[in-house]
């Protein structure tokens, strides 16, 4: 005797209907909605606290380490850890408000622009680890400044020539405070009374970034002498007085 099928076991046999389906699809994508975000969250926060934890102990290091040598700025470097950097702030490293990391380096964040004020810090072998990297801030017109060796006889001889310029020239012009004098790879500022070593970088004669410090070369064949191979800047405001 054959067994007759009921209208439910029917339908249990031909599975689910398309509304069913299309029903538990949108469960699925409601759900999908809620949860990814927040999963996606819960990772970068994860990386976050890593990157953070990872800087710390990483200055703490330094901190050991700088007991010794107190020439290391380790509370002026920038910590960089996988996607995040961060600075000292009131004893605390918090995530910088000036710098950001796209794939592993360093922008501005205030126009995308490559950080090119900073540069890697030079730190023992043993000092060095795969999970952070530091940086400091330098400045890209004394950067080859910094490579030159020093050589007290230059100095002295370039300061002699700035001296020698200053005192055959007050015949001529009459120089202000503000000056520049610049001999070979030296500058001198000229306070109104004397010469003193300058902070501004020279190069092979040259001031550099003159215009960056409002200075603007003077031009000694307007009062017909000859200065040689001294260079003197003067503020763009300046009016010399010619005598």
């Amino acid at each position: 005797m054959k067994n007759l099928k009921t209208p439910r076991d029917s339908r249990r046999d031909a599975g689910f209907t398309l509304l069913e389906l299309a029903i538990v699809l949108c469960v699925i994508g409601i759900l999908s909605a809620i949860l990814v975000p927040s999963v996606v969250d819960i990772v970068s926060r994860a990386k976050q606290t890593a990157a953070l934890q990872n800087c710390r102990s990483y200055y703490e290091e330094l901190a050991v380490y700088s007991l010794d040598e107190p020439d290391l700025a380790i509370e002026d470097y920038i910590y960089v850890s996988g996607d995040y950097a961060y600075v000292m702030d009131k004893g605390a490293l918090k995530e910088s408000e000036e710098y950001t990391v796209k794939d592993g380096e360093l922008f501005l964040k205030e126009d995308g622009s490559a950080a090119e004020d900073i540069s890697p810090v030079e730190l023992p072998e043993e000092l060095l680890r795969d999970a952070v990297t530091v940086y400091e801030k330098v400045d890209p017109s004394k950067e080859d400044a910094s490579e030159l060796p020093y050589d007290e006889e230059a100095q002295q001889a370039a300061y002699d020539a700035c001296s020698d310029v200053l005192t055959r020239s007050s015949l001529k012009v009459a120089f202000q405070a503000g000056a520049v004098f610049v001999y070979g790879n030296f500058a001198y500022d000229y306070n109104g009374k004397s010469l003193t070593l300058s902070s501004k970088t020279a190069r092979d004669g040259e001031l550099s970034d003159a215009a960056a410090y409002g200075l603007t070369e003077f031009d000694f064949s307007t009062v017909g002498f000859d200065a040689g191979e001294v260079r003197v800047y003067v503020p763009l405001a300046w009016s010399l007085r010619v005598l």
